[in-house]
């Protein structure tokens, strides 16, 4: 029997791992604007090929036919659902794509410019504002940021334009574009057609459900008895 999925947010939590694993992994499917715990998956590490082995061995108990997967912008995950997944679509969190940029802010010590430069601020929205506009499009609006830079003569954004074209591909629609150096290319992380097919544009109502399974535990990694206890009660 095949399974098939419109959407999976994926996400991982540590809190509620059974004592002996690294992290729980939870496949949450979303139907009619809910989510609701599909896949529950015991890790003892979080590297790609950890990933991959638990996706296979999921494959190899249910058939699954996944249309899209929603997830953080973690490398290694993103990475094994493709190569387990290659027929679904991975979608990047938009949040996550927002809180990474901001980040980056303070890593290049470009918080004072982003709180005191308005046109700094200015940019950093528009740059972010990608993420809505028609993927057919993006590499247009980008060029238009440009112009607007330069016709502003804004010369304090340099650093995180260098860092978001380089990280999220902005030539790039697809990993094969851009020879499979990148996780975030342009259909990873915007969420264009993901509004307009009612596709999460984040993955909070999978982070959600495992601050509900998290709570339930009771205590920080239970035994595994306990642990499998209050996942049935989850159901």
């Amino acid at each position: 029997m095949i399974e098939k999925i419109d959407t999976f947010v994926v996400d991982g939590t540590f809190k509620s791992s059974p004592r002996g694993f690294y992290q729980i992994v939870v496949f949450h499917e979303h139907i009619f604007g809910k989510s609701f715990p599909y896949i529950y998956i015991l890790l003892k590490g979080k590297s790609e090929r950890s990933y991959s082995r638990a996706f296979d061995k999921c494959k190899e108990l249910v058939t699954l036919n996944v249309e899209n997967f929603v997830t953080d912008f973690e490398r290694g995950l993103v990475n094994a659902l493709r190569m387990s997944f290659p027929e679904a679509n991975c979608n990047g969190c938009l949040f996550h794509l927002g809180q990474a940029a901001y980040k980056r802010v303070g890593a290049i010590r470009d918080i004072k410019k982003f709180k005191n430069d308005s046109n700094y601020n200015l940019v950093f929205k528009k740059i972010l504002r990608l993420a809505f506009v028609p993927i057919r499009d993006v590499r247009v609006f980008y060029k238009d940021i440009k112009i607007f830079i330069q016709d502003n003569s804004i010369t304090t954004t340099a650093n995180f334009q260098l860092y978001f074209k380089n990280n999220y591909s902005v030539f790039y629609v697809t990993r094969e574009d851009n020879g499979g150096r990148a996780v975030a290319n342009i259909n990873f992380w915007n969420v264009f057609d993901r509004v307009k097919n009612e596709i999460p544009r984040t993955s909070n109502i999978a982070e959600s459900g495992n601050k509900t399974i998290n709570k339930r535990m009771e205590t920080r990694n239970p035994n595994i008895a306990l642990f499998i206890s209050r996942i049935l009660d989850c159901e």
